[in-house]
């Protein structure tokens, strides 16, 4: 665990090779969810799911764009750790959608950013807490 921990470190702190280049993402996503129940219910549902779909975007994202910390963290975590981090930018937008079986679907779309040097943070607390 100390090695990895001081691994990651040289690795963050190098001038020329920062850990994370990537400062603020942009992102977008979507969810859906049927509606059974009450609609508020369903929204909320297709909220969630658009919310999961962001987090797993912006790690995706992240993990592509941190080369020496691949070795260091899997997508997944990375993934769960950015979840925390997603900030929703403005209302997020609902809309109604009925089928010809009369199956109606909630849909939700978001926008949201994520700061690469709140994930970097993140990433070394979490390396940090394994090692005590």
């Amino acid at each position: 665990m100390k090695n990895r921990l001081k691994n990651f470190i040289r690795k963050v702190f190098k001038p020329d090779k920062r850990l994370i280049k990537i400062g603020t993402i942009n992102l977008e996503a979507d969810g859906n969810s049927q509606q059974i129940d009450f609609e508020t219910q369903s929204q909320q549902r297709s909220f969630s799911k658009a919310l999961r779909n962001l987090a797993m975007q912006a790690g995706s994202k992240i993990f592509q764009s941190i080369e020496s910390a691949k070795n260091i963290f899997t997508e997944e975590e990375i993934q769960a750790l950015v979840s925390s981090l997603v900030r929703i930018q403005g209302t997020p937008e609902f809309s109604t959608e009925t089928d010809s079986k009369n199956s109606t679907m909630i849909h939700c779309h978001i926008s949201a950013t994520v700061d690469g040097s709140e994930v970097e943070k993140a990433m070394l607390n979490k390396i940090a807490a394994e090692t005590i």
